[in-house]
């Protein structure tokens, strides 16, 4: 099935290569219907919350969630070429935050293949702002692939966005405990050596520090 389905995402880029826009996107919606047994109505229904609650019910199943998100961010790569960008935007924070979703969870192992994607819609969003919950969740996902420099740099982009008391200042502190707890080597191997991971400790704390008393509510806040 994994076959099938990036044959077709190969027709999907192949459509766009030679500009037969409509012909990409009705790949694109076979495909939803093919591999998730629901037309992009559905999948645009429903919240990235709401798809990963059937994924926890087994309603869909983890690779199914990565389709899906996969299909988002090529739909998204689609309607911009056709200059439709705040639904391109749309369309990618939902990828975002599914694919996150799935990678922190247990289908980590059926995203090897889409590390790349992650990346670029982390990167294709930052004009516009990444949305809070899913900017919170990229720093794990990059200390994951040890990529510990960045990690802290996106975690740090996380806690300037966020109110006082949002979960990524728990997070953010598990963060640092981890990292004090591993090799010099595998720190120095992330781009993040010791003395580095201290100062972003003691630096990280006081941006917590300062936040306290910040409104909790964040409804709608980006991090760029």
């Amino acid at each position: 099935m994994i076959e099938q389905f990036f044959a077709i995402i190969r027709r999907v880029l192949r459509h766009r290569e030679t500009q037969q826009y409509e012909k990409a996107l009705d790949a694109i919606r076979a495909a939803y219907k093919a591999f998730l047994g629901c037309d992009e109505k559905f999948i645009d229904s429903h919240s990235a919350d709401d798809l990963v609650g059937m994924m926890n019910d087994r309603i869909l199943q983890p690779e199914q969630v990565v389709m899906a998100a996969k299909l988002l961010a090529e739909h998204a790569e689609t309607l911009e070429v056709l200059e439709a960008l705040d639904e391109a935007a749309r369309l990618r924070c939902k990828s975002l935050a599914l694919y996150l979703e799935v990678f922190l969870g247990a289908g980590a192992p059926t995203l090897e293949s889409c590390f790349e994607d992650i990346d670029r819609l982390a990167e294709s969003l930052r004009p516009v702002g990444i949305p809070l919950d899913s900017a919170a969740r990229l720093p794990f996902y990059l200390e994951r692939r040890n990529r510990l420099a960045e990690a802290e740099d996106a975690l740090f982009l996380a806690a300037d966005a966020a109110p006082a008391g949002h979960g990524v200042f728990a997070e953010g502190t598990s963060f640092y405990k981890r990292l004090m707890s591993r090799p010099a080597a595998e720190l120095e191997a992330g781009g993040l050596p010791l003395a580095e991971v201290e100062e972003g400790r003691t630096a990280f704390e006081a941006v917590a520090t300062r936040k306290r008393g910040v409104p909790r509510s964040s409804k709608g806040s980006r991090v760029t």
